[in-house]
């Protein structure tokens, strides 16, 4: 129609709607029409088919995109600075973590290690059989509760 005002994404989805419709069509009257057609019109039809058209995605990827480039500079300096502030948390986690485990390898010694596997297995409490094989003078839960 003249003088309609329809945006380049509205224009889009009606394309792509249609030739997936035709795609279809012509598919169903002549299955092997994809077969006929060559390669670069093979490949089109195929990505028609696979990948639809989103018009509501668009508009909000565009959107997004938009409110980005808006952004003032002390805006995405302070985000930049929240994403290093990130890393650095989760880089001082992880060494925390490698420090507990290399701490609970010192802590417990190699023959001990099926105790703990009992400890840590029976929520606290050691098994009869870990009890034994714990000495006393490891100062551990085992040599205390009877």
């Amino acid at each position: 129609a003249r003088g309609s005002t329809r945006s380049v994404d509205e224009l889009k989805d009606r394309y792509y709607s249609v030739s997936k419709l035709l795609i279809e069509a012509r598919t169903r009257a002549d299955p092997t029409f994809l077969e006929r057609v060559p390669s670069a019109l093979q490949k089109h039809c195929a990505a028609i088919m696979m990948n639809p058209f989103d018009y509501e995605y668009e508009c909000v990827r565009k959107n997004q995109l938009t409110w980005q480039y808006a952004r003032s500079k002390a805006e995405m300096r302070e985000e930049e600075e929240v994403v290093r502030e990130a890393r650095r948390i989760e880089a001082s986690r992880r060494r925390m973590t490698k420090e507990k485990q290399r701490l609970a390898k010192l802590l417990v010694p190699k023959k001990d290690v099926n105790a703990a596997k009992s400890v840590d297995q029976g929520g606290g409490r050691l098994s009869d059989d870990a009890r034994q094989d714990v000495p006393a003078s490891q100062g551990h839960v085992g040599s205390i509760c009877a």
